[in-house]
Order: C-alpha cells, then structure tokens, then sequence
C-alpha cells in the first residue's frame, strides 16, 4: 500500500481571492446547506442526497490526517466549498472538490485547485496525481484540463448523491508537472495525525 505525505501538507494556504484552511465543526451549517443543493449534490461521488448537516458533522469528525488533505474555500462571505487530495485507486492519490452554486463561474475553482496541487507537488513531486468528473460535468472538465491533468479513460461507478451507475472521466498529472504559481502558506506544515473537532 502507497504512503502519501499528506500531514507535509501546509495547514493554510492563500491564494488572490480565497484562504485555504482545515475544515473545523463550525463550518458544519454551511457546508451542508451548500451540498444540500442538488446540483452540486449530484455532481459528487459519495454524498447521500439529502445531505444533512449531521452528515457534514461527521464527515469532519472522520477526517484523519494521515489519509487526506482537505481544505475549506473561505471567500468573504464565509466557507463556499471544498478541496482535497486523498488516497485513490490504484495506489495514486486523487484530487476532489465541490463548490458552491452561488460561487460557481468566477474561477475560484480553478484558483483554489491550482494552490493545492501546488502545495502538493511540493511535497510529493514523485507521486503521480489523479482526478475524474463524471461525464456530464462540463465545468469540472475544464478546471481539470487548466491544471495540466491528461485524460486516461473512464470507469463506471456507483454514486451514492443518483442512486446509480455513472460514467467517469478519468485523469492523472504525470509525477514532476505542475499546475503554475505555488500558493503562499499561511502557517507551518502539518505534523503527526489528528481528527478534526
């Protein structure tokens, strides 16, 4: 099994728009409003639909450093959505994300992405990358090809938001790209395992 250098990751990072940072109980409420919508619900893997903000409180609650990277997007007006790298298929570490409706179209999915593909480079150059969109998700398609990830086929899997079997395109940054401007850190780098509370 792949060891990935996931607590290397930087605790916070900023970008023009936006501040990067670990998801805390407290931003629970948002984030179930947020997926609770069914556009974004059903643009993700494994959140049920409806998603509660029990189910936001324990998704935090889970999060262990020593198997993912995830960060809130915080805008000005609070927590607008998620990104992550964790623990993939076939030995690779995959990049995730969702963002919120309201926010959707001014690029700050793209903004944040490239920062912590950024930071993670930094700290896994030798580790290939890989991401997947399901295939009627045109947006998330065209942040995955600004990043420089190259398209390698697609696979069925069951989403859990549609109750059914959906088509994936999937994606991986060879080991050494990169995804442009590294993003500043906002505080040291994370050390040893801790749950969120």
């Amino acid at each position: 099994m792949t060891t990935f250098p996931f607590e290397t990751m930087p605790e916070t990072m900023t970008t023009t728009r936006l501040r990067l940072r670990t998801p805390v109980l407290a931003d629970a409420q948002r984030i179930a409003t947020f997926i609770g919508d069914w556009d974004v619900a059903k643009m993700l893997m494994r959140v049920p639909h409806p998603y509660r903000e029990a189910d936001a409180v324990q998704w935090i609650s889970s999060l262990k450093r020593s198997e993912s990277s995830p960060y809130v997007l915080v805008h000005a007006n609070g927590v607008v959505g998620v990104v992550g790298i964790e623990a993939g298929h076939s030995d690779v570490a995959e990049l995730g994300y969702w963002l919120a409706k309201p926010f959707w179209g001014r690029g700050l999915m793209t903004e944040a992405t490239r920062a912590v593909v950024q930071a993670w480079r930094a700290c896994a150059a030798d580790t290939p990358l890989a991401c997947s969109h399901f295939d009627d998700n045109a947006p998330s398609k065209r942040v995955i090809e600004k990043l420089g990830f190259v398209a390698t086929g697609a696979r069925l899997d069951r989403s859990v938001s549609r109750n059914a079997e959906v088509r994936l395109v999937t994606y991986r940054m060879p080991a050494q790209a990169s995804a442009s401007t590294p993003p500043r850190s906002s505080g040291p780098r994370r050390t040893g395992e801790a749950h969120v509370s």
